[in-house]
C-alpha cells in the first residue's frame, strides 16, 4: 500500500484536537464519518464552522452560528467555544470562505493534530466538483438529484484552469505546514478509496489514522470503521452511471486524462453518437 508517511510529525498530541483539513470533492464528507467512527471519548469533530453555505443554514435552523461568535470574539475565542463539544472540526479551504476566517491562521494557533486531505487524481477532483455545482447534490445521498440533472457539455479550459488553481493551493498549504514545523498526517483520497486497495490496506490506514489521533486501538467494533472496511464503494456520489449524464465526458476523459488521470479507462465509450 502506497500510503503516504509521516515525514513531518512527531507523534500524536493528546492536548490537541482534530483538524481535517481538504479541498471540495477530496472525500472530507466520508471521512469525517471514520474520524468519528474511530475516536474513543465520545466527542466527535463537528462539520466546517468556518463556511458561510453552513454557517447560513445552521442560523436558519436556529443554531450557533460561529461565524458571528468569530467577529465578536476572536479565532481563539470561537475555537474554545467549539471545543467544549467537540473535539476539533472539518475545513474546507476555499479561496472565497478564507475572506472569513483565514485557513492559515487556523494552522498557526498550533491546537490540532491535523489530517491533510486532497486527491490525487486531479480530473476526477474536478468534474466531480462541477457535478455537485450544476446539480447541487454534494452528498450521496442526494444522488437522485444528479441523475434527474440535464448536463450541458462540460469545457475542458475551465476544467484544467480549475486543476491547476487546485494543485497550486495543494501545495501551498502542504508547503506551508512543512516551512512552519506545524505537523500534520497527509492521506490522498485515493490512499482511502482506491479501487485497488484490499480490506488489509483499508485496516493498515485506519489504524494509522487513529494512532495518529489518539483513537481506538480495535477499530472494527465501531460500526461505521467495519462497514467502511469491508465495503468501502457504498457511499460515493459519481461513478459512471453519473459521468454518463455529461454529453462530451468521452472527450474530456481522452482530452485530459493522460496528464490528470483518467475519470475510466480511456477504452471506454459512454456516450455513443
Amino acid at each position: 500500500m502506497n500510503f503516504t508517511k509521516l515525514e513531518y510529525n512527531h507523534g500524536f498530541a493528546k492536548d490537541k484536537k482534530v483538524l481535517l483539513l481538504g479541498f471540495a470533492r477530496s472525500g472530507t464528507s466520508s471521512m469525517i464519518h471514520l474520524v468519528n467512527g474511530l475516536l474513543d471519548n465520545g466527542k466527535k469533530i463537528i462539520g466546517e464552522p468556518f463556511n458561510p453555505n453552513v454557517d447560513k443554514k445552521r442560523k436558519q435552523d436556529g443554531d450557533t452560528s460561529y461565524l458571528d461568535l468569530y467577529k465578536q470574539l476572536g479565532l481563539e475565542g470561537v475555537l474554545n467555544i467549539i471545543e467544549k463539544n467537540a473535539n476539533g472540526f472539518k475545513h474546507l479551504y476555499s479561496k472565497d470562505f478564507d475572506k472569513y476566517v483565514k485557513t492559515a491562521d487556523i494552522l498557526k494557533t498550533g491546537r490540532y493534530n491535523i489530517i491533510y486531505l486532497y486527491r490525487k487524481n486531479a480530473l476526477k477532483n474536478a468534474v466531480s466538483l462541477l457535478i455537485s455545482y450544476k446539480s447541487t447534490a454534494w452528498s450521496y445521498l442526494e444522488k437522485e438529484k444528479v441523475l434527474s440533472t440535464k448536463f450541458k457539455p462540460f469545457n475542458a479550459e475551465e476544467i484544467e484552469s480549475y486543476i491547476f488553481n487546485n494543485n497550486s493551493n495543494i501545495n501551498y498549504f502542504r508547503n506551508y505546514m512543512k516551512k512552519n514545523n506545524i505537523p500534520f498526517l497527509e492521506i490522498s483520497y485515493e490512499d482511502v478509496f482506491g479501487d485497488s486497495l484490499t480490506k488489509d490496506d483499508r485496516r493498515v490506514l485506519l489504524s494509522k489514522i487513529s494512532e495518529y489521533i489518539g483513537g481506538k486501538k480495535e477499530i472494527e467494533k465501531n460500526e461505521v470503521i467495519n462497514n467502511f472496511i469491508n465495503n468501502p464503494f457504498e457511499k460515493k456520489l459519481n461513478n459512471l452511471d453519473t459521468y454518463k449524464l455529461i454529453p462530451n465526458i468521452d472527450e474530456i476523459n481522452l482530452k485530459l486524462g493522460q496528464k490528470y488521470g483518467y475519470l475510466y479507462s480511456p477504452e471506454i465509450v459512454l456516450n455513443r453518437q
